[in-house]
């Protein structure tokens, strides 16, 4: 199995189910159910070949292809046809080192694609509310996802500043 697919995961949801899949073939990626809501989840941002074959396999525009192959982005949001596509730059703060990272996010029609630059993050407590069926995520469509994912995001930026403010006081 590749590395691309040993750090990618898929959640398929809708109201009623939830079905997660840690896929052994790039075929099982799939963006294009249109009764449920897909979140594929990728660990990694220099899987090129790999993001391009999902790209063309669903379908996907081609513009997104350089998007992804400049892996430096400011933060964007770059509204296409019929895909938006996000790049965030998140901190860490570990021991009183602040380190950075890249996320970008492919949002269409029933589902959202984070490519993380490194394993682990902020989303924890998003799966748990999708598989317990807790809140409102499972009956929205997937830009709730996306709030919810944003939102943990700045939920860490407000963190980080706290922590670093407590050190200057």
């Amino acid at each position: 199995m590749s590395n691309f697919l040993k750090n990618t995961s898929s959640i398929i949801y809708s109201h009623d189910l939830i079905n997660e899949i840690e896929p052994t073939n790039i075929s099982e990626i799939s963006c294009s159910n249109s009764k449920q809501n897909t979140w594929i989840n990728t660990y990694g941002i220099n899987y090129l070949e790999d993001f391009y074959e999902v790209i063309s396999q669903n379908s996907l525009e081609d513009f997104l292809r350089p998007l992804i192959k400049e892996n430096k982005h400011r933060n964007k949001t770059i509204e296409l046809d019929e895909s938006i596509f996000l790049a965030i730059n998140t901190i860490h703060l570990t021991q009183k080192a602040i380190t950075k990272e890249q996320m970008m996010f492919i949002v269409g029609k029933n589902y959202v694609w984070s490519i993380q630059e490194k394993q682990g993050d902020y989303f924890d407590e998003i799966r748990y509310r999708l598989r317990e069926n807790k809140g409102l995520v499972r009956k929205k469509t997937s830009d709730y996802l996306l709030y919810l994912l944003l939102d943990s995001i700045i939920d860490n930026y407000t963190n980080v500043f706290e922590k670093i403010h407590n050190e200057f006081d």
